[in-house]
């Protein structure tokens, strides 16, 4: 309760009023300590007001009291105890996760406590020394906290067991009584109000009067016991988990989908092969979501959708330092193939051998079936592609009866030349050559270039043709005729691009010769059609 205010003085007699220039404002006065604060004063009786003239110029302003000091806040109440939380059942076995179902709603808050009564205000009197300020009440308590919502039906889990009732949360404490706030200190006198000048002249304003000190804020009394905290609502029920079937050949493995609604558990079965995890709680600046309508029917369609205050967003999916990034989890088998190489990217979901992956560096597999990428850099697409060399791209729309053996590829040979000597061109640009495979033919179509780096305004073009056979052994390779080459451009006489069949390496060896005194960059690009038999 607020302490009563001091009395105020009788309000004087309202002068004439004279119009003239309003005197210069008296200065502040300086604010005193804050002191205890004190009750507030009873409210002394308002003087009889005259009649109202002119009005006239004010007169000087009392000094204010000094502010009391505030009292100190009081200690907080203990917070309840927690209720004991259920025994949580026994697990089952893991089968494959299902997709995770919307959040339950929020249970409504509990209603909060009634505020505690403000104390009387004293009768207001003279301004005079300020009172200290009256104790507050005490804070009501605080309501129960609402049950918590029901939790929305989570989708189908792969045959978990049962889980235990979650125990009730305990009630949260009442929250103890705020403690009193300390006294006001006395509020300093109001200064005298100046003598109202002549009429049509304004008088001087008084100095403002000192602040009263503020008295010392009481001591807050203790915060009572928390009190138990209110039942949680009841978990929604969980759904009926259907009857898992015997564990048959695994399937082609989709790319993660969002965790849909937890179906009713039913009946475990036949444990089956574990599938990825599902997204687990929220996904910061994603929506997840699932589309189970035409044309997703029968087979659903899972979502992942970024979403921000950005009108454009893009989507990441970071591998760490040098893991690869694919969509079946590699297993060793045909189903999520051999592990992948450093940084490499595979796209591919179908399979019949688990060598069919992108198991070299940085290699790429973009999709299609039966691919494999295993030379570094190499990328593979279509139906039965294989890469296994440096830098190579292969295509195939299928094969006769392995892999590899109907395709198309391309490599790219480079080297450098620094006088009129042959240099060999290389896969990698140092050491890496070509070998056919056992029992191939390759036609090749070769389109070149070479540019000299230290003068401008010496380059030139060629193209070749030649056809390449391999029995079973590296020795065997030889050329299918005779090589046509044509020369595009040249600026300088005496270049020259050539091909042989190299015995020691089983496939093409490309030669440039340059000129003495000229760095020369030398690129071929090869397009070759494979066939094996």
């Amino acid at each position: 309760m607020d302490g009563a205010q001091g009395t105020q003085g009788v309000q004087g007699t309202q002068g004439t009023i004279g119009i003239g220039v309003q005197g210069t404002p008296g200065q502040q006065g300086t604010q005193g300590v804050q002191g205890s604060q004190g009750l507030i004063g009873l409210q002394g009786i308002i003087g009889v007001q005259g009649l109202q003239g002119i009005t006239g110029n004010q007169g000087l302003q009392g000094v204010q009291g000094i502010q009391g000091n505030q009292g100190s806040q009081g200690n907080q109440g203990l917070r309840g105890i927690q209720g004991i939380q259920g025994i949580q059942g026994s697990q089952g076995i893991r089968g494959i996760q299902g997709m995770q179902g919307r959040q339950g709603g929020s249970g409504t808050q509990g209603y909060q406590g009634n505020r505690g009564t403000q104390g009387f205000q004293g009768i207001q009197g003279q301004v005079g020394a300020q009172g200290r300020q009256g104790n507050q009440g005490n804070q009501g308590t605080q309501g129960r906290q609402g049950n918590v919502g029901g939790l929305g039906a989570q989708g189908l889990l792969g045959r978990q067991g049962a889980q235990g009732s979650q125990g009730n949360q305990g009630n949260i404490g009442s929250q103890g009584n705020q403690g009193t706030t300390g006294n006001q200190g006395s509020q300093g006198n109001q200064g005298n109000v100046g003598t109202q000048g002549p009429q049509n002249i304004a008088g001087t304003q008084g100095n403002q009067g000192n602040q009263g000190n503020q008295g010392a804020l009481g001591i807050q009394g203790n915060q009572g016991t928390q009190g138990n905290q209110g039942n949680q609502g009841n978990q929604g029920r969980q759904g009926t988990q259907g009857a898992q079937g015997n564990q048959g050949t695994q399937g082609t493995q989709s790319d993660p989908g969002v965790q849909g609604n937890q179906g009713n558990q039913g009946t475990q079965g036949t444990q089956g092969f574990q599938g990825f995890q599902g997204f687990q709680g929220n996904l910061d600046g994603f929506t997840p979501s699932l589309n189970t309508t035409s044309p997703n029917t029968p087979i659903y369609a899972s979502q992942l959708i970024a979403t921000g205050a950005s009108p454009s967003i893009d989507a990441v999916i970071q591998p760490k330092n040098t893991g690869a990034f694919l969509v079946n989890l590699a297993d060793g088998t045909s189903t999520g193939g051999d592990k992948r190489g450093t940084n490499a990217v595979d796209l591919q979901s179908a399979r019949t051998n688990s060598v069919q992956v992108a198991s070299g560096s940085y290699s790429t597999i973009v999709g299609g079936r039966n691919n494999g990428a295993q030379g570094n850099y190499s990328t593979a697409m279509g139906y039965e592609a294989k890469a296994i060399y440096h830098g190579e791209i292969a295509f195939s729309a299928g094969s006769f009866s392995t892999p590899g053996d109907a395709q198309t590829m391309n490599l790219m040979y480079r080297g450098v030349t620094t006088n009129g000597s042959p240099v060999e061109l290389h896969l990698d640009g140092s050491s890496l050559h070509a070998s056919i495979p056992s029992d191939t033919t390759w036609t090749v179509e070769c389109l070149v270039v070479a540019r000299r780096t230290d003068t401008d305004g010496e380059s030139a073009g060629y193209k070749m043709y030649f056809t390449m056979d391999r029995g079973s052994l590296v020795s065997s390779v030889a050329l299918v005729g005779t090589v046509d080459k044509k020369i595009i451009g040249e600026d300088v006489n005496g270049w020259d691009i050539n091909v042989t069949a190299d015995t020691s390496i089983g496939g093409p060896l490309f030669q440039a010769t340059g000129a003495v005194g000229s760095n020369i960059n030398w690129v071929v690009s090869a397009r070759i059609v494979q066939v094996t038999g």
